[in-house]
């Protein structure tokens, strides 16, 4: 049986694994945006940076609805 390896991961993503570290902002530059944006794919930045506002409003919304009622209720 043969199982599925994963992607190879960047230098970056490795180090930070191996120093159990974890990248959670976006780079603050936008030459380094439009390069991320690229690499995962998008054509443009603006293209990327609408996929990611619509992600984050939905982790709000869910996050909104499932967690903070729980806790009020």
């Amino acid at each position: 049986m043969f199982c599925r390896l994963p992607k190879p991961r960047t230098r970056s993503a490795v180090t930070n694994s191996w120093e159990n570290k974890t990248a959670s902002t976006l780079p603050s530059d936008a030459g380094e945006q439009r390069k991320l944006a690229v690499r995962l794919g998008y054509e443009s930045l603006d293209a990327f940076r609408e996929k990611y506002v619509d992600a984050r409003e939905s982790v709000h919304a869910l996050y909104n609805q499932r967690v903070k009622s729980a806790a009020v209720s």
